[in-house]
């Protein structure tokens, strides 16, 4: 269960973000970006690969690196967007002298946290 401090802390940091255009460009433009550029560069040759239950299905690796790099590239961003999120609220947290901040520095290395 989050405390209220925290929960606080945590509304405080995404408004924050949300007034810096990095948080969009992150979470939108660049995902799309390299979904995009993935599937340009990739050249359409045909595969066979074999599915759970022994089923060969034959398709293009152009049609598979689309979907494998979004979810990879969407991955990354939204943990990269939360480390900046997560420091906003550390940060938030010691200013308004909450406890929380406390909590967070005990259970992560000393650099991720203020």
């Amino acid at each position: 269960m989050v405390s209220r401090g925290t929960a606080t802390a945590t509304a405080m940091a995404f408004r924050d973000q949300l007034r810096r255009p990095l948080v969009p460009i992150l979470l939108v433009v660049v995902p799309a970006f390299i979904v995009i550029w993935s599937v340009a560069i990739t050249q359409p040759e045909s595969r066979r690969i074999e599915l759970a239950g022994g089923v060969w299905v034959t398709t293009t690796m152009k049609a598979l690196h689309g979907p494998e790099m979004a979810k990879f590239t969407v991955a990354f961003v939204a943990a990269l967007v939360g480390v900046f999120v997560m420091r906003a609220a550390c940060r938030a947290t010691a200013v308004s002298s909450s406890r929380a901040c406390a909590r967070v520095r005990s259970s992560r290395p000393a650099s991720l946290c203020c």
